[in-house]
Order: C-alpha cells, then structure tokens, then sequence
C-alpha cells in the first residue's frame, strides 16, 4: 500500500484501496499520509464517515504522530495561538484537517495536496444527498496542482461492485490484486478465494487453499510468508491498465487470517446470501 501511495503521486495517479474488515488498511493509510506529510507538504484533509469519529481520530492517532513521529514533531505548531483545534493540525508547511462526513463541505472552501477519503462507502451513506466527496475532492485537488503534485486516496470495504469504492475500484482502475509465489514452483498468482477448495461446503475442516500453477496445497504458514513478499498486479491488459487514471489496489482477509476461521465464516454463510454477501464485502 505504501509503495502504491507512492507510485500514485509520482505519476499524478489517484490510487483507491478495496479492503477486507481488520487488516490494517487505516493504518497503512495513516502511515502514508504522514509520509507524504513529510515528503510532499501542503494542505491536507482527512475524511471519515461521522463527525464524532474525525474527532475521536484525531485525538487517539494523529495528536500521537505528531508526538512520536520526529520529521512532524520538528515542524508541528502546536497550541491554540497557532490556530490549532482538535481537528485542525498545523505545520510550517501547511495544515491536516480531520473532518467529519457532514463537514464535507470543507471540501468546497480552500484547495488540498491531499485528500483522504476513509471509508468511502459509509461516507456515502452519511451524508446522503450532499454531494459526492470524491468529486469534489478531485476538484480541489485540481485547484492546489499548479503547486506540485496532487493525490486523492478513497478507500472502503465495499458493499457492491456498483457503487463507492467497488464502483471506482473496477470501472475506474487498474484492478490490481495481491499476487504470491507457489512455494511449489515459483509461479505467481493471485490470492483469491477462488483457489480455495472444499470437499463439503458446509464443513470448515475441509477447506484448503490450492495453487493453481501445480496444484499444491498451502499451509497457513506458506500463505503468510508468500503474502510478505506480495505484489499487487494489475489484472488487465497492460495497455488497457495504463489509460487507468486510479491505481486500484485490493486485499482480502486470505492475506491475515487463518484458513479456520475463514472456512467457518465461510461455512456458516451457506444458506443464508445476505450473509455471505456480508462475508464478500468485509
């Protein structure tokens, strides 16, 4: 993920992440930010869904940063004489908003380096008819890159293709997916539940995880060392790939979570759709 923030904003690409529940997709994006924090300095603004949230965000992860993380602690200007607020952080180099999804009409007043759009599919769903924050993210993004260079990151466990980050993940980018090497035979392919295999559907001890190169099966303890030396690949046509202005970026809980927990969640979903449609999105 960091690896990708940093393609997106050398090559003037917007970058969307399509994550499962719990594996770290907020914090790899907090780290990116105070990446480019330090690398690429100017106006940024950080979106979350509900205002009460950008508050309590603020407090717990980005107050610590600026403590911690020394590059941000040498220029932070901290203090109500220097204008800060809970969720205004200011710099010598420019400023971090953390708003709320009802305070998207931050987005309308002054121009960004950056915006981050953190759960982009319950943002939508907040603030219903206000506007869509991605567009107007684009525009002040667009209003501050006569400055340098500009970068808008959505992400979202999605809720369909059709929609949020589903719709900007695959009608809008690249489609990249997270890529491993067969312990088997070297091959790389992607990690996807489509290589998971059953005997019974409904029993979780049978399910197993098989390349599909030579048809190995993978311990959990080969999946997680494979996913430490991943690739995201994009899975189109190279030259269809390169007129993508969104670099996608996608990982499934395969990449976190042990094959019986994933079989049980899996397993118990069988007969009820809506909630393996939930299993799907998270």
């Amino acid at each position: 993920i960091m690896d990708a923030v940093r393609e997106a904003i050398e090559t003037g690409k917007n970058l969307v992440l399509m994550k499962s529940a719990q594996g770290g997709g907020s914090e790899a994006m907090e780290n990116a930010l105070h990446w480019l924090q330090v690398h690429y300095p100017g106006p940024m603004l950080y979106l979350i869904s509900k205002d009460d949230l950008a508050k309590e965000f603020s407090r717990d992860r980005f107050a610590y940063a600026n403590e911690t993380i020394e590059p941000l602690a040498r220029k932070h200007l901290g203090g109500k004489s220097a204008g800060e607020t809970i969720q205004v952080k200011r710099y010598v180099d420019g400023k971090l908003v953390i708003a709320g999804g009802r305070s998207v009409l931050n987005l309308q007043s002054s121009p960004y380096r950056v915006v981050v759009i953190d759960e982009y599919d319950s943002m939508l769903d907040e603030i219903k008819n206000e506007g869509d924050p991605l567009k107007l993210a684009e525009m002040r993004t667009a209003a501050f890159a006569e400055a340098g260079a500009v970068l808008v990151i959505a992400f979202a466990h999605p809720t369909t293709k059709d929609r949020g980050a589903g719709k900007v993940y695959y009608s809008h980018s690249d489609k990249r997916r997270c890529h491993v090497v067969c312990p088997g035979c070297s091959s790389w392919f992607p990690l996807t539940w489509d290589h998971v295999e059953s005997a019974n559907d409904k029993d979780p001890t049978t399910y197993k995880l098989v390349a599909p190169c030579c048809g190995r099966t993978m311990s959990d303890g080969e999946r997680f060392a494979a996913v430490r030396n991943s690739r995201q690949i994009s899975t189109i046509a190279p030259e269809e790939a390169a007129k993508k202005k969104w670099i996608g970026v996608h990982f499934s809980q395969l990449c976190s979570k042990p094959m019986p927990y994933l079989a049980h969640e899996w397993a118990s979903s069988a007969d009820e759709p809506s909630v393996r449609r939930v299993v799907v999105n998270k």
